[in-house]
């Protein structure tokens, strides 16, 4: 007789062993990114644990990937040159959110903090004063980072006076004040160095001086110390309206990002959002097949042909 079927091997019990070792598997690996990777992986996920919205996710920007008319500009000077890139919008995304986070009374005093050094809260903060100042807002950039002046070093204003000068009584407010890049930006660099920025940070002359800045310009951009290392910034979230956590996308540890939430002033009210730094689409994208999300691919896919290089 000759057979009907193959006696070797078993499609039925080969298809069902397929379909058993590739749940083992996915499982698996689910389990094994969810312990290894320390991070945060997708929005969902940054939500989820932290109770708190993410506005957007900004990409990582190499040099070749700013050109301007053959020349690399800086990083937050980036979304004015091309606002219709995917960089622009994602920043033009966090601000209009950050003022939409209190419809009644928008915020003006916006504090942008991370938890620990490097994950590229400067930059953010000044992207997000250049787009307002691109769209014709008076802006204020306030570097209040007074033991690591990054803003300041940045923008090459480390031997003029700032905001320890100011709040010392050592200078007049004409002379701590600069105009910016844009013709609506103003900048107030941190100023000499000082032992005791705390003190400074909290005292009364500080809660006045926001007071002011407050009523004389649309919005005011502070660039604040990690809150991690030290407690400027605990100190200054009790004298601005909301507060901008910028998170690095898979590397700040969770736990981390969680306790420095909780020592913010008043967290649930004052905790406008996250903005998760050097992310990567494509990337989470493949998460979305591990239990992380499920938009990236069709995101990264189908509304990419609405941004601009």
């Amino acid at each position: 007789m000759v057979p009907g079927a193959p006696g070797y091997p078993d499609r039925q019990r080969f298809i069902i062993l397929g379909l058993l070792g590739g749940l083992v598997l996915g499982a698996g690996a689910a389990f094994l990114l969810e312990n290894l990777e320390s991070g945060f992986l997708t929005v969902e996920q940054t939500e989820q644990i932290l109770s708190v919205p993410v506005y957007a996710v900004v990409p990582h920007l190499a040099e070749g990937q700013r050109e301007v008319d053959g020349k690399p500009v800086l990083v937050h000077e980036y979304s004015v040159h091309k606002p219709l890139s995917y960089f622009g919008e994602s920043i033009r995304t966090a601000r209009v959110s950050t003022n939409m986070s209190d419809v009644v009374h928008p915020p003006r005093l916006i504090q942008v903090t991370s938890t620990a050094p490097s994950e590229g809260k400067t930059t953010i903060a000044l992207a997000l004063a250049y787009s307002a100042a691109a769209a014709n807002q008076r802006v204020l950039m306030v570097d209040c980072d007074l033991r690591h002046p990054s803003t300041t070093k940045l923008l090459n204003m480390s031997d003029r006076p700032g905001l320890s000068d100011l709040l010392l009584g050592q200078v007049t407010a004409e002379r701590a004040f600069f105009q910016g890049a844009l013709p609506t930006l103003t900048i107030l660099p941190a100023g000499s160095t000082t032992r005791n920025p705390p003190d400074l940070i909290g005292s009364e002359r500080m809660r006045q001086l926001l007071g002011m800045l407050r009523e004389a310009y649309d919005l005011v951009i502070i660039d604040a110390p990690p809150v991690t290392p030290v407690i400027d910034s605990a100190m200054l979230s009790k004298l601005v309206d909301k507060v901008v956590f910028v998170v690095r996308w898979r590397a700040t540890p969770r736990d981390l990002v969680q306790r420095a939430i909780q020592a913010i002033d008043n967290p649930s009210h004052k905790v406008a959002g996250i903005i998760l730094n050097n992310g990567d689409l494509k990337l989470m994208s493949s998460y979305a097949y591990y239990g992380y999300g499920y938009a990236y691919g069709y995101y990264n896919k189908a509304y990419s042909k609405y941004y601009s290089d």
